[in-house]
């Protein structure tokens, strides 16, 4: 699984960092060559840390705190001039 595809199931970069540690596998990115490559993580090892001890608390806080930045962007927007 790459970053993007973990983002999707409630995973924060520093959820990644942390509950997953160094990737399975990179690979050359393939939109941008010259770029980072990509991190890969095999799905076992995602699903067992999904499962694991503090997984599901991370995750509420990830999801609460991006709820919140929407807000006070949506906020932000509706008070600037246009």
């Amino acid at each position: 699984m790459s970053v993007p595809e973990l983002r999707q199931r409630g995973w924060s970069p520093a959820m990644v960092r942390d509950l997953l540690g160094a990737p399975d596998r990179t690979r050359t990115n393939p939109i941008f060559r010259s770029g980072a490559p990509m991190a890969l993580y095999r799905l076992p090892r995602v699903e067992d840390a999904e499962t694991g001890e503090g997984f599901a608390s991370r995750a509420e806080q990830a999801s609460r705190r991006a709820a919140a930045a929407r807000r006070n962007a949506d906020r932000r927007l509706e008070g600037s001039p246009a």
